[in-house]
């Protein structure tokens, strides 16, 4: 029907008709299945002339305004081709081609004949669909047929299903009721028996039950003739005890009381004894705590820069005092208890073993005034205690602009990396100056402790002289231009910095409200007692101490690694192979790595030493022909040293005649320096020339090979002089630089 539907449509659409010339259908099938195969195959059948009608262009010229525009394009088409090509001559006609009436005739002209045309293919479409018009209604009418057929045969199936269903359903009722019927008879049977069973039992029991029932009467009367003569005797027995015992328990109580009264005395001795004995004790232990707070921290008037170890672990901040009167019950009232000393002075100290760290609070500007000057005392001792050059300082003073740790800048005259350059203030220096702080952190856990080291502190120890210096966070007036950002990192460095080395001094103004989520550090055990801080020293001596603490930082920032740290063992003194590589040790990375030169693999075949006058060059220079003369044998490896200074370099590796040395120019002028070149040019080309026939493209081939025997490894060291390397002498060394490898 829709395929019909859609047919008629279209063509009611474009002016065409739609009577058609049914004929008769076929007659039905008279299976089931086949009739359904016959209605879907007619269903298909409709669904192709369908879809060709509806492709059919030619019909749609006549849908709405199309007819009229189709007129008006033919019309135009004959009208106008006619008017410019015609002559009105040709026709006898007495008139030109621009005259009303000769237009008027040819206009009328094409349009009767556009007429004409638009009748024709009106006849054509209508044609062209009327043949599959009749095949969409021939083929819809015989799917309608077949559909309906084969809707009264399947309710004719339905019927007969429904009263096969029926006649089933009326045979399950009656084999039901006759099953319900017999399981009753069969109920009935059984509960008759079980009755009869039941009285059975209760007859059976009722007439055993009287026999036992005299039994247990007998045995009870037995058992209560017995318990009555026990009871007798044992009444008997009480009395004669109750007119004896009282005097003897009276003797056991006095007895009891002497010994207990004994006990009372030694015990109040041992504890009279033991309190006066701890009491000491603790003075005694006080006194030691004080003593070695005042070894490890002298008095600032006593403090001499010089002289401080820097292996103190103890930076002392003041002292509590308690005394017994201030805690619950710590006061005798026996006056046999009461001590001589009744107060002590405990030193307040960090213990940079153990999580360093300082965290003051304070509410108006005195409280504020001592925080600072307790921030300045643990500064100058951390100087003091930590070893010389090994603390770096990152201050962040937002309130005071920097005023209250002006002092310190001193350091910054000695190196900047002190202080770290300066006083930070403002909110978005604080913030890159605790990522610098969390960066570090970062580099110090994965490039140092990974996982070999617990903290910094046994890093360094195995470290020596590369030891990393410890970072100190100074803040003062916290949360004063802290964004959120730079608190959450300050958290982070608090929770996580004491591993790598960072120890944070932080004071906190209660004043301004600390952001929600960042609860602070408390220690109930410390704020019941009062510490009396240490006052940082005089003016005058502050700077002093800073000064002189910053020069000695500076006096210790040359780092020199021992040789032997770096030489093989004697057992290993010509032990390498050149085959591969060249691997010089030079130094230390680290605690536990060795810092080596690479030469002879991949691009890494030069070295060029760079730096201003006594940077070391010369020394870096030495430690690499001394150790590689070392490592490798004069079979593994050949040098040429041309030395350009004055003959100061290399003087000593011709005095002791270094067995791996090939060439050493002292004090040599430009021709020795191009001689030199231009036999290592000759080397190389050789080499060369040998690669080739051997098939190979570098030295670990060729020794590999083993065609022409041994192939030593040659380098040349190069100590120049300003204005040395020019003109052919230029040539060869890029020469050389070029084809080393």
């Amino acid at each position: 029907d829709a395929y019909r539907k859609q047919a008629v449509a279209f063509l009611e659409r474009n002016r065409l008709s739609t009577e058609v010339g049914l004929t008769e259908p076929t007659p039905p099938p008279a299976s089931f299945q086949a009739l359904q195969d016959r209605c879907l195959e007619e269903v298909q059948l409709v669904e192709q002339p369908c879809k060709q009608l509806l492709r059919q262009w030619l019909p749609r010229c006549f849908a709405g305004l199309n007819p009229l525009l189709l007129w008006f394009a033919i019309a135009t088409a004959i009208s106008g081709p006619t008017w410019w090509w015609v002559d009105p001559a040709w026709l006898q006609a007495n008139a030109v081609r621009n005259d009303t009436g000769w237009i008027a005739i040819v206009v009328g002209g094409g349009a009767a004949i556009a007429l004409v045309v638009m009748l024709v293919l009106h006849l054509v479409a209508s044609q062209r669909a009327f043949h599959l018009i009749t095949e969409v209604f021939s083929h819809s009418r015989a799917a309608q047929a077949l559909f309906a057929r084969w809707e009264r045969m399947a309710a004719e199936e339905l019927a007969s299903a429904q009263q096969e269903l029926d006649r089933r359903h009326t045979r399950r009722r009656q084999q039901r009721e006759d099953a319900l019927r017999k399981a009753e008879s069969e109920f009935r049977e059984r509960a008759a028996e079980l009755d009869h069973w039941r009285d059975s039992e209760i007859q059976r029991l009722q007439s055993t039950s009287a026999a036992r029932h005299g039994q247990l009467e007998n045995a009870r009367d037995q058992q209560l003739s017995f318990l009555s003569l026990t009871a007798s005797s044992e009444l008997h027995d009480c009395d004669s005890r109750r007119q004896t015992q009282p005097a003897d328990l009276d003797a056991a109580h006095a007895a009891r009381l002497e010994e207990f009264d004994s006990e009372h005395r030694i015990e109040w001795e041992r504890i009279r004894t033991t309190w006066h004995s701890e009491l000491a004790c603790l003075t005694e232990q006080a006194e030691e705590w004080r003593r070695s707070a005042r070894h490890a921290c002298p008095p600032w008037n006593q403090l001499e820069p010089s002289t401080a170890s820097g292996e103190e672990r103890m930076v002392l901040l003041g002292h509590f005092q308690p005394a017994l009167a201030e805690i619950e019950h710590g006061q005798p009232k026996e006056p046999d208890l009461v001590p001589q000393v009744k107060d002590w002075q405990l030193p307040a100290a960090i213990d940079l073993n153990d999580r360093p760290a300082l965290l003051v609070q304070f509410r108006d500007p005195n409280g504020r005034q001592a925080a600072v000057e307790l921030l300045q005392s643990a500064m100058l001792r951390l100087l003091t205690v930590l070893p010389a050059g090994q603390v770096r300082f990152t201050i962040l003073d937002p309130h005071s602009l920097g005023e209250n740790f002006a002092t310190f800048m001193h350091l910054a005259d000695v190196d900047d990396l002190l202080i770290n350059t300066r006083i930070w203030t403002e909110p978005g220096q604080i913030e890159e100056r605790l990522a610098d702080l969390t960066e570090h952190m970062e580099t110090v856990l994965q490039m140092f402790l990974r996982n070999e080291f617990a903290t910094l502190d046994e890093y360094n120890r195995q470290a020596g002289e590369v030891a990393e210096p410890y970072r100190v966070l100074v803040v003062s007036g916290l949360p004063t231009n802290f964004s959120d950002i730079a608190l959450r990192r300050l958290w982070n460095i608090v929770a996580s910095g004491a591993r790598c080395g960072v120890i944070p001094l932080i004071a906190v103004d209660l004043q301004s409200p600390i952001p929600r989520g960042y609860a602070l550090w408390q220690n109930p055990e410390l704020q019941r007692w009062r510490m009396i801080a240490e006052p940082p020293p005089a003016p005058n001596r502050f700077g002093v101490l800073v000064k002189a603490l910053g020069q000695l930082a500076g006096d210790v920032r040359k780092v020199e690694v021992p040789f032997h740290r770096v030489a093989p063992a004697d057992a290993a003194v010509w032990s390498r192979s050149a085959a591969q590589k060249l691997d010089i040790p030079i130094g230390r990375a680290g605690a536990t790595r060795t810092q080596s030169v690479l030469l002879g693999s991949g691009t890494s075949q030069h070295v060029l030493i760079a730096g201003k006058t006594g940077s070391g060059k010369s020394t870096l220079l030495h430690a690499l022909i001394t150790n590689a003369a070392l490592h490798y044998s004069p079979d593994e490896l050949e040098l040429y040293l041309i030395d350009f200074k004055k003959g100061v370099e290399f003087k000593v590796y011709s005095r002791y005649q270094l067995p791996h040395a090939r060439v050493i120019g002292i004090e040599s002028d430009r021709e020795f320096g191009v001689s030199a070149l231009e036999r290592l040019d000759r080397e190389l080309q050789e080499r060369s020339a040998l690669y080739r026939d051997a098939g190979v493209a570098d030295l670990a081939g060729f020794r590999r090979a083993r065609l022409h025997g041994q192939m030593h490894r040659t380098v040349h060291g190069w100590q120049p002089r300003p204005g040395r390397c020019r003109d052919g002498q230029d040539g060869h060394f890029r020469t050389a630089l070029r084809n080393s490898r």
